[in-house]
């Protein structure tokens, strides 16, 4: 059981940078949303809270 607890802390991967970018552009009308660094899918409200609270204080791993 302890062997196992490595991936307890850890989120699947995500899809969907690309949809969520068309889908953004032609809501809002944007000229252009780049998928790779400025759409970031998330899995729940937590990892979504905590990678805002890494934008806003300026913290990066």
């Amino acid at each position: 059981m302890i062997d196992s607890l490595g991936g307890i802390a850890s989120y699947p991967a995500t899809f969907g940078s690309e949809a969520i970018a068309g889908w953004v552009k032609q809501r809002y009308g944007l000229p252009s949303i780049d998928a790779l660094k400025e759409v970031l899918p998330v899995s729940g409200s937590r990892e979504a809270l905590f990678a805002l609270a890494q934008t806003v204080s300026g913290s990066r791993r």
